[in-house]
């Protein structure tokens, strides 16, 4: 998969969304004090998206999970475009961010490419 990697990362919007799983997410909850991997997609795209969010889960033992939220949405964010994936410390400096290619084929970045 071909994604666009952003050169100038920044900082984590604020956000209030709802996660595929029905957690209900403010970024303000976990800020200052938990890692996030933060993955939004396309509201058509939710069927697989919800397993990619099960992948990921379970992957979390990989990546220092007591310490890190995950949270996949179909729900818009200011700032961020579906489709989008980033990882973000504690203080919501991004550290890697990825969106789709124009023309791209599937919405979802590799699990590889976040943990």
């Amino acid at each position: 998969m071909t994604m666009q990697r952003e050169a100038r990362l920044g900082y984590v919007p604020q956000f209030d969304v709802t996660a595929l799983d029905g957690r209900h997410m403010r970024y303000d909850e976990i800020w200052q004090r938990r890692n996030l991997i933060l993955v939004i997609v396309k509201p058509q795209e939710r069927e697989a998206a919800t397993g990619y969010a099960s992948q990921l889960e379970a992957r979390l033992d990989e990546i220092e999970h007591e310490d890190t939220t995950v949270v996949v949405t179909t729900d818009a964010i200011s700032g961020l475009s579906a489709p989008a994936a980033l990882v973000a410390d504690r203080w919501g400096e991004i550290l890697h961010l990825e969106t789709a290619s124009s023309g791209q084929d599937s919405p979802i970045p590799d699990i590889e490419e976040l943990s």
